[in-house]
Protein backbone atom coordinates (compact mmCIF):
# COMPACT_ATOMS: atom_id res chain seq x y z
CA UNK A 1 0.00 0.00 0.00
CA UNK A 2 1.10 3.41 -1.03
CA UNK A 3 -0.45 6.80 -1.53
CA UNK A 4 -0.54 5.99 -5.08
CA UNK A 5 -2.53 3.09 -4.26
CA UNK A 6 -3.91 2.95 -1.02
CA UNK A 7 -5.84 -0.56 -1.41
CA UNK A 8 -4.26 -3.79 0.36
CA UNK A 9 -2.67 -6.13 -2.43
CA UNK A 10 -4.53 -8.50 -4.48
CA UNK A 11 -7.91 -6.65 -3.38
CA UNK A 12 -10.88 -5.90 -5.73
CA UNK A 13 -10.24 -2.42 -4.98
CA UNK A 14 -6.77 -2.22 -5.70
CA UNK A 15 -7.66 -4.14 -9.03
CA UNK A 16 -9.79 -1.80 -10.12
CA UNK A 17 -8.09 1.04 -9.14
CA UNK A 18 -5.29 -0.01 -11.13
CA UNK A 19 -7.44 -0.89 -14.33
CA UNK A 20 -10.52 1.57 -14.07
CA UNK A 21 -8.96 4.70 -12.46
CA UNK A 22 -5.23 4.47 -13.77
CA UNK A 23 -5.77 2.85 -17.30
CA UNK A 24 -3.29 -0.59 -16.85
CA UNK A 25 -2.81 -2.67 -19.22
CA UNK A 26 -3.07 -5.22 -16.91
CA UNK A 27 -2.37 -6.48 -13.27
CA UNK A 28 -0.22 -9.03 -11.51
CA UNK A 29 -1.60 -10.57 -8.73
CA UNK A 30 -0.48 -13.47 -6.36
CA UNK A 31 -2.42 -16.99 -6.14
CA UNK A 32 -2.72 -19.53 -3.81
CA UNK A 33 -5.08 -22.96 -4.20
CA UNK A 34 -7.57 -24.01 -1.70
CA UNK A 35 -8.05 -27.45 -0.69
CA UNK A 36 -11.11 -28.22 -2.63
CA UNK A 37 -8.74 -26.93 -6.25
CA UNK A 38 -10.07 -23.42 -6.46
CA UNK A 39 -7.89 -20.11 -6.56
CA UNK A 40 -8.06 -17.31 -4.58
CA UNK A 41 -5.80 -13.98 -4.41
CA UNK A 42 -3.42 -14.04 -1.81
CA UNK A 43 0.68 -13.63 -1.51
CA UNK A 44 0.94 -15.86 1.92
CA UNK A 45 0.81 -19.39 2.56
CA UNK A 46 -1.26 -18.83 5.86
CA UNK A 47 -4.22 -16.26 6.29
CA UNK A 48 -3.38 -14.63 9.22
CA UNK A 49 -0.30 -12.96 7.93
CA UNK A 50 -2.55 -9.75 6.05
CA UNK A 51 -5.89 -10.92 7.29
CA UNK A 52 -8.45 -11.27 9.94
CA UNK A 53 -8.72 -15.07 9.11
CA UNK A 54 -7.12 -18.17 10.41
CA UNK A 55 -5.09 -21.05 9.04
CA UNK A 56 -3.73 -22.66 5.75
CA UNK A 57 -4.70 -21.57 2.76
CA UNK A 58 -4.26 -25.27 1.43
CA UNK A 59 -6.18 -26.83 4.37
CA UNK A 60 -9.07 -24.51 3.78
CA UNK A 61 -12.12 -24.53 1.42
CA UNK A 62 -12.61 -21.19 -0.67
CA UNK A 63 -15.63 -20.39 1.04
CA UNK A 64 -14.14 -20.58 4.10
CA UNK A 65 -11.16 -18.05 2.86
CA UNK A 66 -13.55 -15.54 1.36
CA UNK A 67 -15.15 -14.43 4.29
CA UNK A 68 -11.43 -13.44 5.66
CA UNK A 69 -10.43 -9.44 5.00
CA UNK A 70 -7.20 -8.14 4.92
CA UNK A 71 -6.19 -5.85 7.84
CA UNK A 72 -4.15 -2.54 8.13
CA UNK A 73 -5.42 -1.05 5.16
CA UNK A 74 -5.21 2.75 5.33
CA UNK A 75 -8.98 3.14 4.61
CA UNK A 76 -10.29 1.92 7.65
CA UNK A 77 -13.40 2.12 6.79
CA UNK A 78 -13.87 -0.14 4.37
CA UNK A 79 -13.87 -3.94 4.29
CA UNK A 80 -11.23 -6.07 1.77
CA UNK A 81 -11.97 -9.47 1.77
CA UNK A 82 -9.81 -11.89 -0.02
CA UNK A 83 -10.98 -12.77 -3.70
CA UNK A 84 -11.28 -15.65 -6.37
CA UNK A 85 -9.54 -15.99 -9.49
CA UNK A 86 -13.23 -16.22 -11.02
CA UNK A 87 -14.12 -13.22 -9.38
CA UNK A 88 -11.12 -11.74 -10.62
CA UNK A 89 -12.00 -12.68 -14.25
CA UNK A 90 -15.62 -10.92 -13.73
CA UNK A 91 -13.48 -7.41 -13.27
CA UNK A 92 -11.70 -7.99 -16.42
CA UNK A 93 -14.64 -8.55 -18.71
CA UNK A 94 -16.11 -5.24 -16.62
CA UNK A 95 -13.02 -3.41 -18.82
CA UNK A 96 -14.45 -4.38 -22.04
CA UNK A 97 -11.37 -4.49 -23.62
CA UNK A 98 -8.05 -7.01 -23.69
CA UNK A 99 -6.63 -7.33 -20.43
CA UNK A 100 -3.10 -9.08 -19.84
CA UNK A 101 -2.98 -11.14 -15.97
CA UNK A 102 0.47 -12.44 -14.34
CA UNK A 103 -0.87 -15.10 -12.04
CA UNK A 104 1.88 -15.55 -10.07
CA UNK A 105 1.70 -18.33 -8.29
CA UNK A 106 3.41 -18.72 -4.71
CA UNK A 107 5.16 -21.25 -3.66
CA UNK A 108 3.50 -24.85 -2.26
CA UNK A 109 5.66 -25.31 0.61
CA UNK A 110 3.24 -28.31 1.98
CA UNK A 111 2.88 -29.70 -1.41
CA UNK A 112 7.14 -30.20 -2.66
CA UNK A 113 7.35 -33.59 -0.81
CA UNK A 114 4.01 -34.38 -2.25
CA UNK A 115 4.36 -34.76 -6.27
CA UNK A 116 0.88 -36.02 -6.97
CA UNK A 117 -0.74 -33.27 -5.12
CA UNK A 118 2.15 -30.69 -6.28
CA UNK A 119 0.74 -31.92 -10.24
CA UNK A 120 -3.10 -32.32 -9.21
CA UNK A 121 -2.89 -28.38 -8.10
CA UNK A 122 -1.02 -27.23 -11.30
CA UNK A 123 -3.92 -28.89 -12.75
CA UNK A 124 -6.47 -27.50 -11.01
CA UNK A 125 -4.94 -24.19 -12.23
CA UNK A 126 -4.88 -25.04 -15.45
CA UNK A 127 -8.51 -26.52 -15.30
CA UNK A 128 -9.70 -23.18 -13.85
CA UNK A 129 -8.40 -20.62 -16.53
CA UNK A 130 -10.38 -22.03 -19.35
CA UNK A 131 -10.06 -21.55 -23.05
CA UNK A 132 -13.25 -19.10 -22.82
CA UNK A 133 -11.32 -16.63 -20.63
CA UNK A 134 -8.07 -16.55 -22.42
CA UNK A 135 -9.84 -15.60 -25.47
CA UNK A 136 -11.25 -12.64 -24.16
CA UNK A 137 -7.89 -11.54 -22.21
CA UNK A 138 -3.91 -12.22 -22.12
CA UNK A 139 -3.33 -14.73 -18.77
CA UNK A 140 0.24 -15.67 -17.91
CA UNK A 141 1.08 -17.91 -14.84
CA UNK A 142 4.45 -16.88 -13.56
CA UNK A 143 6.71 -18.64 -10.24
CA UNK A 144 9.88 -18.73 -9.11
CA UNK A 145 9.97 -22.52 -7.96
CA UNK A 146 11.45 -24.44 -10.93
CA UNK A 147 9.59 -28.03 -9.84
CA UNK A 148 6.17 -25.48 -10.02
CA UNK A 149 7.51 -24.38 -13.19
CA UNK A 150 7.50 -28.00 -14.60
CA UNK A 151 4.10 -29.44 -13.20
CA UNK A 152 2.26 -26.48 -14.91
CA UNK A 153 4.16 -27.28 -18.17
CA UNK A 154 2.66 -30.84 -17.78
CA UNK A 155 -0.59 -29.36 -16.49
CA UNK A 156 -0.60 -27.24 -19.66
CA UNK A 157 0.37 -30.31 -22.22
CA UNK A 158 -1.81 -29.33 -25.60
CA UNK A 159 -2.47 -25.49 -24.46
CA UNK A 160 -0.87 -23.00 -26.13
CA UNK A 161 -2.82 -19.96 -24.38
CA UNK A 162 -1.55 -20.01 -21.27
CA UNK A 163 2.37 -18.97 -21.32
CA UNK A 164 4.47 -19.88 -18.42
CA UNK A 165 6.60 -17.13 -17.19
CA UNK A 166 9.97 -18.30 -14.75
CA UNK A 167 10.50 -15.66 -12.23
CA UNK A 168 14.37 -15.37 -11.95
CA UNK A 169 17.01 -13.83 -13.16
CA UNK A 170 18.13 -13.54 -16.76
CA UNK A 171 21.26 -15.56 -16.06
CA UNK A 172 22.45 -18.39 -18.59
CA UNK A 173 21.25 -21.00 -16.14
CA UNK A 174 18.04 -19.82 -16.17
CA UNK A 175 17.50 -19.16 -19.70
CA UNK A 176 18.48 -21.88 -20.37
CA UNK A 177 16.22 -23.80 -17.71
CA UNK A 178 13.18 -21.58 -20.01
CA UNK A 179 14.09 -22.87 -22.95
CA UNK A 180 14.36 -26.48 -22.15
CA UNK A 181 11.47 -26.44 -20.53
CA UNK A 182 9.49 -24.39 -23.47
CA UNK A 183 8.94 -21.44 -21.33
CA UNK A 184 7.62 -18.16 -22.93
CA UNK A 185 9.50 -15.97 -20.86
CA UNK A 186 11.03 -14.50 -17.69
CA UNK A 187 10.03 -12.48 -14.43
CA UNK A 188 13.07 -10.45 -13.28
CA UNK A 189 14.03 -8.27 -10.69
CA UNK A 190 15.33 -4.70 -12.52
CA UNK A 191 17.54 -3.89 -9.87
CA UNK A 192 19.52 -7.10 -10.89
CA UNK A 193 19.13 -6.33 -14.62
CA UNK A 194 22.00 -5.56 -17.10
CA UNK A 195 22.22 -4.93 -21.25
CA UNK A 196 23.94 -8.18 -21.80
CA UNK A 197 20.96 -10.05 -20.14
CA UNK A 198 18.89 -7.72 -22.34
CA UNK A 199 20.98 -9.85 -25.01
CA UNK A 200 20.20 -12.56 -23.56
CA UNK A 201 17.18 -13.01 -23.60
CA UNK A 202 16.56 -11.69 -26.63
CA UNK A 203 18.80 -14.51 -28.13
CA UNK A 204 16.67 -16.92 -26.58
CA UNK A 205 13.95 -15.66 -28.12
CA UNK A 206 12.38 -15.18 -24.49
CA UNK A 207 9.61 -12.43 -23.47
CA UNK A 208 10.99 -10.42 -20.29
CA UNK A 209 9.24 -8.56 -18.01
CA UNK A 210 10.37 -6.37 -14.91
CA UNK A 211 9.34 -6.08 -11.58
CA UNK A 212 9.97 -3.58 -8.29
CA UNK A 213 9.32 -0.74 -10.24
CA UNK A 214 7.98 1.64 -7.10
CA UNK A 215 9.44 4.90 -7.85
CA UNK A 216 10.44 7.10 -10.40
CA UNK A 217 13.97 6.21 -10.44
CA UNK A 218 13.15 2.57 -11.16
CA UNK A 219 10.33 2.56 -13.38
CA UNK A 220 13.20 5.19 -15.66
CA UNK A 221 16.24 2.75 -14.91
CA UNK A 222 13.87 -0.83 -15.26
CA UNK A 223 12.33 1.07 -19.00
CA UNK A 224 15.95 1.46 -20.28
CA UNK A 225 16.21 -2.59 -20.55
CA UNK A 226 13.11 -2.06 -22.90
CA UNK A 227 11.39 -4.93 -21.53
CA UNK A 228 8.47 -6.33 -22.68
CA UNK A 229 6.13 -5.61 -19.93
CA UNK A 230 6.73 -3.85 -16.33
CA UNK A 231 5.01 -4.61 -12.66
CA UNK A 232 4.98 -1.04 -10.88
CA UNK A 233 3.27 0.74 -8.23
CA UNK A 234 3.34 3.72 -10.15
CA UNK A 235 1.04 3.18 -13.28
CA UNK A 236 0.63 6.65 -13.68
CA UNK A 237 3.95 7.81 -14.03
CA UNK A 238 5.06 4.95 -15.84
CA UNK A 239 2.32 5.72 -18.47
CA UNK A 240 3.85 9.12 -19.14
CA UNK A 241 7.52 7.70 -19.45
CA UNK A 242 5.93 5.92 -22.20
CA UNK A 243 4.07 8.70 -23.82
CA UNK A 244 0.17 7.01 -23.08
Amino acid sequence: MSATNPHPANSEAAIRRALFAFGADGVEVDIQLTSDGKIVLYHDHRLESSTNGFGAIGELKMEDVVTASYKGALDASRDYPVISLQHLFDILDEAQRVVKVSLNLQPQSDALDQPALFQKRAEQLMAEITSDVTSRHVIIIESPEPEQMIALKMAAAGRDDIPLYFTAEATDQNIAFAVDHQLQGLVSNYLKCTPQMRQRMDNANLQWSLYGLKIHSDVREALNFQPDAVQTDDIPFTLRMLDR
